[in-house]
């Protein structure tokens, strides 16, 4: 039986609370929802926002450079490097 987008959701938010951290938080959250098929289209631009808005809520203000080059690429990063990206703005590498 296929998932629906909600069980794949809190599937993720279950392994990001998991996770230690709030950047590996956010970094795994980040990774998961881009490579979920959650909404039928935008998986990078919602993913994006989420986790922006995840960061945002905890404090964090970020600063990102080529960051629709970033997520649109995303799935060619493990998450270290979308744990640097995040921490420090600049792309890996």
């Amino acid at each position: 039986m296929k998932k629906t987008g909600k069980a794949i959701f809190e599937v993720i938010m279950k392994e990001v609370k998991e996770t230690d951290g709030l950047f590996e938080k956010a970094a795994v959250m980040l990774s998961r929802l881009r490579r979920a098929r959650i909404v039928e289209d935008a998986q990078k631009r919602t993913a994006f926002i989420v986790t922006l808005t995840f960061l945002e809520m905890n404090g964090e203000k970020i600063k990102l450079v080529n960051s629709e080059e970033f997520v649109k690429d995303i799935l060619k990063y493990n998450l270290d490097d979308i744990l640097k990206w995040l921490r420090n703005g600049r792309l890996p590498g």
